[in-house]
């Protein structure tokens, strides 16, 4: 029986392979770099912040940055990884 992989798990794993991959984005202004720094960031301490509370098997602080996560990766993906590839 194979066992079907969590959404979350799946950006999880996504966020897992890219977040140490150097960025060839080519940002306008230091604006584009503080902002991309910025949320690159954030993405990086929801993601810690998840694994800890799976990890504590605290399901409200995990419902928590689940959502905060999910929404976090959604708004970088849109707003950078896809002009990253385009630049690339």
């Amino acid at each position: 029986m194979q066992q079907s992989i969590n959404p979350v798990d799946e950006l999880l794993e996504q966020w897992e392979e890219m977040k140490y991959c150097s960025s060839h984005i080519t940002p306008t202004d230091d604006i584009d770099i503080l902002d991309y720094m910025r949320r690159k960031g954030q993405l990086m301490a929801y993601s810690q912040e998840l694994r800890y509370a799976r990890l504590q098997n605290n399901t409200e602080v995990e419902a928590e940055y689940t959502t905060k996560f999910i929404e976090a990766y959604t708004n970088f993906s849109r707003d950078f990884i896809f002009r990253i590839l385009k630049n690339g």
